[in-house]
């Protein structure tokens, strides 16, 4: 959770790391599952609210790191999100449609940042409408489904 100097929070939560609980939560995500939770990351949520009750929290997440995020924030005593930023979140077109569209329909602004050719937020792109266009954010196609699915694709002058 980073602080900035006019004393906004927001709460980075980071994709896929190369250890096999991660793998096997991307794994799971990619056969339709929609309930990845992360324990440390609820429990730092829950120690947050304790310290700040009636702090706005935005949400920046990557990847894994965006359903994590998305269902941490989905409990009732942990809902202390404001804005979320999902960048190339992960999805699965075995998941079902109606987890998407919760997120794409949801009451707080989501904004989307996808790339055509990154095959993990695809489902995202095949599920949009066009109400939902004014918070999708496209990078530039890369031919490479690796660069399509990076954060670096998101800095200028990468």
């Amino acid at each position: 959770i980073w602080k900035s100097p006019q004393g906004q929070y927001v709460l980075c939560v980071r994709g896929t790391k190369g250890n096999l609980r991660d793998i096997w939560k991307d794994f799971r995500i990619m056969m339709g599952s929609t309930t990845q939770n992360d324990d440390e990351l609820v429990d730092s949520l829950k120690k947050f609210k304790q310290d700040h009750p009636d702090t706005r929290l935005d949400v920046a997440a990557h990847s894994l790191g965006t359903m994590l995020a998305w269902n941490a924030n989905k409990k009732d005593e942990l809902s202390i999100a404001g804005d979320y930023s999902f960048f190339n979140p992960a999805s699965s077109p075995f998941q079902d449609k109606a987890a998407i569209r919760e997120i794409l329909d949801s009451e707080r602004k989501v904004d989307l940042f996808l790339n055509k050719n990154d095959a993990v937020s695809n489902y995202f792109s095949q599920n949009l409408k066009d109400k939902d266009m004014d918070r999708v954010y496209y990078a530039p196609f890369s031919r490479s489904p690796l660069a399509s699915h990076t954060l670096g694709q998101w800095i200028e002058n990468y």
